[in-house]
């Protein structure tokens, strides 16, 4: 049998018959044992009625062996077998702990709740606009967590507007359960560039992909879609070790010729990627210092804010004199490991 939709794997709880309920959960075959219960593994008594009662969460330890999986007045907890059978193994399944699922309108009064007017002021200066709660990045990383990936909130978040609920969208979204038309659709939606820094990082560079729309969203002439695309560039050079050098000597050639007549947070964007591009390894080192020297300083308007655009040179050569004392500090800690490990 097919296992659950995952849609359905966050619906709430509700009496209903057994067999209803093991024909969602892949009823264990007769005689499989029980091994462990998982921390915070829910569990179940079945009542006189044959309806499912959920308990509290329990703490791992054993569980008791039955000979069956459930009946009136028996305990019976879903684990994930760990017999030596595969189909064993592959019948008794866990189904993902159930929790209530949040709403679009419960999670906007969440966010007011959480948001502070020192925030908002904050905000506003950064160009969050008017249709935000001034809920802090912290805040709004603690109620992703405690929601999970939910696609369906995080498209009901982003339809609000709202720039906290946006960010919340991010952190909530799936990006598994996106295509190139959903990205398009929200990067259009972004004039925010803390927005889309986030989007960026949570969202567009978790989709495949990666290559051909960060050299699309980098030729846009829309300031905080070329933010992006270069955002991305940055991401590829960073985490993608099997591009070729030519490629980002070729986007630091463009850096070179274009930052001076680009938007405003897309040079911000681009010196960033160019910083990427320096850290990634020697040979492009040297070339994007090169590059930075003939560039010269990047001019980004913050506004009533107190950021700056780090200077390209001094950012690199900084980051490589940290990496390397790191390294002689893990090479120091090996030797004196292996000398105490000698004795």
């Amino acid at each position: 049998m097919a296992r659950p939709a995952s849609g359905d794997r966050h619906r709430p709880v509700v009496p209903h018959r057994i067999e209803d309920e093991l024909r969602d959960l892949h009823e264990p075959r007769v005689g499989c044992e029980l091994s462990h219960q998982a921390p915070g593994e829910c569990r179940f008594r079945l009542d006189h009625l044959g309806h499912r009662v959920r308990r509290a969460c329990a703490p791992a330890r054993h569980v008791r062996r039955s000979p069956r999986v459930g009946g009136a007045g028996k305990w019976c907890t879903w684990v994930r077998g760990h017999d030596s059978d595969p189909t064993r193994r592959a019948a008794v399944r866990t189904r993902p702990r159930y929790h209530r699922s949040m709403d679009a309108r419960t999670a906007l009064a969440e966010l007011e709740a959480a948001g502070t007017e020192t925030n908002r002021a904050i905000y506003l200066r950064h160009g969050a606009g008017e249709n935000q709660y001034g809920v802090s990045f912290k805040d709004l990383r603690a109620i992703a967590k405690r929601i999970g990936k939910d696609q369906v909130l995080a498209r009901g978040l982003w339809s609000t507007g709202n720039a906290d609920a946006r960010l919340l969208a991010c952190l909530v979204a799936e990006p598994a359960r996106m295509d190139e038309e959903d990205l398009d659709a929200w990067l259009g939606d972004i004039s925010y560039y803390a927005l889309v820094d986030v989007f960026v990082a949570e969202v567009a560079s978790q989709v495949p992909g990666l290559r051909p729309r960060m050299e699309r969203w980098t030729r846009s002439a829309r300031d905080w879609t070329a933010q992006a695309g270069w955002d991305l560039a940055a991401v590829l050079a960073a985490r993608d070790p099997d591009l070729p050098d030519r490629f980002f000597l070729e986007l630091l050639a463009k850096i070179e010729h274009e930052i001076g007549q680009a938007g405003n947070r897309t040079r911000h964007a681009m010196n960033g990627a160019l910083i990427a591009i320096g850290l990634r390894n020697e040979e492009l080192c040297d070339e994007a210092l090169a590059a930075a020297s003939l560039i010269g300083p990047v001019v980004v308007d913050h506004g009533e804010t107190g950021c700056v655009t780090p200077p390209a040179i001094p950012y690199i050569r900084k980051t490589l004199a940290y990496r390397e004392a790191q390294a002689e500090k893990r090479a120091a800690k090996a030797k004196a490991k292996a000398t105490a490990g000698a004795r």
